[in-house]
């Protein structure tokens, strides 16, 4: 993420939009245009954690359409918004093109897995004003939102992060991590984990068909989706092997490819044994407290 106050551009709102913050309300500040269910558990609960509310959105369109509904209704408008780069129907990129050609002047940062310096660059020439690294921990969010939201920010704080619970770590997850960036939160952590293994769990099939069918740039925003989700939950080991079936699409060598995808089916099986693991040691624990 850049660091310092980026420059911001001299953007003047249409007439009829005024200005969005005549209109800001703290029950609903932070709108977040995410199509990934695994990540959007974890800003929410980060968001919440600094008092803050947010609405999610599927995609740029989505939000785009909502934008304008909520104007023309009167109903609270964004201080700031976090805009995933790579979402079907309309990606971050596009929709922030929409909006800055609007005239709407509030605060945009996108979030994305893959920061590189071009894509930094491609953010700021289409209005975004700063770049958060997926996954995020509640620091940089916080580091974000004070610099963004300023006064306002300052004057909401959050509940104490709870300590860590004593939950047996496996192979396949790095349950501490996951924990420490959901504030260790058992319940948050939970959460992205089932709706990680309930979304994706059949992804490695579905890899195998799009490289049978050689639809690789499919295949390409499967991957890029997986690597995010992934990061969230801390499965470090299924990163790993997403980056090496990446080089073996590299080197058209789908005899590579195929042996990856064979791994990571069972990286799948052993991500969804961790997450009863995990359930039974906190019900176990539920129990002996009792």
């Amino acid at each position: 993420m850049k660091t310092g106050n980026p420059p911001r551009l001299l953007r003047q709102p249409c007439p009829e939009t005024a200005s969005v913050f005549e209109s800001l309300s703290v029950a609903d500040l932070i709108w977040v245009a995410e199509d990934d269910m695994v990540n959007q558990v974890t800003i929410e609960h980060l968001l919440s954690c600094h008092c803050l509310k947010s609405r999610f959105f599927p995609n740029g369109e989505a939000l785009c359409l909502s934008l304008r509904e909520a104007y023309d209704t009167r109903q609270a408008l964004p201080a700031l918004i976090l805009m995933d780069l790579e979402m079907p129907v309309l990606n971050g990129i596009e929709a922030s093109q929409i909006l800055r050609s609007a005239g709407w002047d509030f605060p945009i940062v996108a979030l994305t897995a893959s920061p590189s310096a071009e894509i930094i660059q491609t953010c700021h020439d289409y209005g975004i004003d700063d770049v958060l690294s997926k996954p995020f921990d509640r620091f940089s969010l916080r580091s974000c939102l004070q610099r963004y939201l300023g006064p306002l920010f300052s004057t909401l704080s959050g509940p104490a992060p709870s300590p860590l619970p004593s939950v047996s770590n496996a192979d396949s997850v790095d349950l501490p991590t996951l924990l420490n960036r959901v504030m260790g939160k058992q319940a948050v952590a939970i959460s992205a984990l089932s709706l990680f293994v309930s979304q994706y769990q059949d992804s490695s099939e579905d890899l195998k068909r799009l490289l049978q069918q050689k639809q690789f740039p499919e295949i390409q925003r499967l991957i890029h989706k997986l690597l995010g989700a992934a990061a969230n939950i801390s499965a470090n080991k299924l990163i790993l092997q997403l980056e090496q079936l990446r080089a073996a699409l590299r080197d058209t060598n789908d005899a590579n490819a195929l042996s990856v995808l064979q791994m990571m089916q069972q990286e799948f099986a052993q991500i969804a044994v961790c997450l009863t693991q995990i359930q039974q040691s906190v019900t176990e624990d539920r129990k002996s407290t009792a």
